[in-house]
């Protein structure tokens, strides 16, 4: 995923934000589970350190997703 990758989009109401401003909620789940979690993020303003400190393992989205095939894989092997 692309941390911030284009502006909150409203439609009909209501507002669509981006994956920056929903990751949030989610940011401790490692720590409610023995299995271990990944995310593969970029972004310049990605937050890595806040998300290593938490207990997520962090891959390269560039690395792991170059195609759909890739990405298919890295999917499957999780």
């Amino acid at each position: 995923m692309q941390w911030q990758s284009y502006a909150p989009v409203a439609f009909n109401g209501r507002t669509y934000g981006v994956k920056a401003s929903s990751l949030q909620r989610f940011m401790a789940a490692p720590s409610m589970t023995t299995v271990p979690m990944e995310i593969a993020i970029g972004g310049r303003d990605a937050p890595r350190e806040a998300l290593s400190r938490a207990g997520w393992r962090l891959e390269n989205p560039l690395e792991v997703a170059q195609s759909p095939w890739d990405y298919q894989r890295y999917i499957a092997g999780a």
